[in-house]
């Protein structure tokens, strides 16, 4: 089954070489971009892959804002990172006392319960 649409394989085979070899504009007029430089020519209102209603202004608004959230979104996990960083070192020295308590008491009662000459043979 054929599922290339009106395009016959010569034609994609031609695009697909177009967009290897694809090199912007000097002047910048052009898109920098070799899949825009290349397929935007058949529809200049809309964006092909993007779905319907996808259009070049669409693009440029949704990526301008996503660039001015970055900055925020960045600050933001920064903060979150340092303060989950503060937060988890001072459970980790609280778990660590709280282990070497548990092992002392551990350590106390089995020495309880051992006889005492045991005791002395271990202490010296």
């Amino acid at each position: 089954m054929d599922t290339t649409g009106p395009k016959s394989f010569a034609r994609r085979r031609e695009e697909m070489d177009a967009m290897k070899n694809y090199t912007p504009l000097d002047d910048g007029s052009g898109p920098k971009d070799p899949y825009l430089g290349v397929m935007d020519k058949e529809y200049t209102s809309r964006r092909s892959l993007f779905g319907r209603w996808v259009t070049n202004k669409v693009l440029h608004k949704m990526f301008k804002m996503k660039k001015t959230e970055i900055v925020d979104v960045r600050k933001e996990l920064k903060e979150e990172y340092e303060r989950k960083k503060v937060e988890l070192e001072a459970n980790y020295a609280k778990k660590i006392e709280e282990f070497d308590k548990m092992v002392q008491d551990v350590f106390e009662k089995l020495i309880s319960k051992l006889p005492t000459n045991v005791v002395r043979e271990f202490l010296i």
